[in-house]
């Protein structure tokens, strides 16, 4: 499973959506702001999905059913288009307006998951602050395994029974936060799998020795108690190591 949160000029998630909060305002429209970002978005020019330090091209090489992706773009499709795996697409209805549509996430046909909504819907976008705070509070409340799921039935398996790598989140995220330590309350103790997490250690670098080493250990020890084991570093760092012990090679 991959979800990534990065490419944005912004330090995380929560200072995006402040931003946006007042450029909703200044717009006059939410929806319409949405909808501008939308075609702000199809003007980038796509990565290269080939390079050995692209997250979406390493992780379209493996067999892997389910991609969760809190980015609007649709770079991890077509990662998978450019590697021979045509995925499907769905989108969370967070704010409960549609239901979705049945999606089978298989190896040979994997299924590309925007939780935080695409750019081909723009309504869907979980935007602005408020659009944030709605959303976590949808997911923190989401019973699962019934018709008024907002994550389909057919991805929650796949979501609480297998290991799952999270990239480019920020330690203060909150989607990082809930997901982590939401899915876990589905299964009793000894059926949790293990997950791993791309983290930076900028932030902590500035820091005298002893200091980072304390901090260094209390972050440790606060993912372990959630089983996940962290990765420390970029998450161009991440996929230049993995290419390389795995033998891939490097940008062609």
């Amino acid at each position: 499973m991959y979800a990534d949160e990065y490419g944005y000029p912004f330090r995380d998630r929560d200072d995006l959506s402040r931003v946006m909060q007042y450029a909703a305002f200044q717009v006059g429209d939410a929806v319409d702001l949405k909808s501008l970002v939308a075609q702000r978005l199809t003007r980038y020019v796509s990565p290269n999905f080939r390079a050995s330090t692209s997250p979406h091209g390493l992780l379209a090489r493996f067999p892997i059913p389910l991609y969760l992706t809190t980015n609007y773009d649709p770079y991890m499709t077509q990662a998978l288009v450019a590697h021979g795996r045509p995925p499907n697409t769905a989108i969370c209805h967070w704010d409960r307006t549609n239901t979705g549509d049945p999606v089978d996430p298989r190896p040979e046909a994997p299924v590309v998951f925007h939780l935080h909504g695409a750019a081909t819907d723009p309504h869907s976008m979980v935007l602005t602050q408020d659009d944030y705070l709605n959303f976590l509070l949808a997911l923190a409340i989401d019973k699962g395994f019934d018709e008024k799921s907002i994550i389909p039935n057919e991805l929650l398996p796949l979501m609480t029974l297998r290991p799952l790598l999270f990239i480019g989140y920020s330690l203060k995220d909150w989607s990082f936060q809930v997901l982590s330590k939401g899915l876990t309350r589905l299964l009793p103790r000894e059926e949790r799998r293990r997950h791993v997490s791309i983290q930076l250690i900028d932030p902590l670098q500035d820091t005298d020795r002893v200091t980072f080493e304390r901090a260094m250990s209390f972050l440790n020890h606060h993912f372990e108690r959630q089983d996940i084991s962290v990765y420390w570093g970029t998450a161009e760092n991440f996929c230049t190591e993995l290419n390389r012990r795995l033998g891939y090679g490097h940008v062609r």
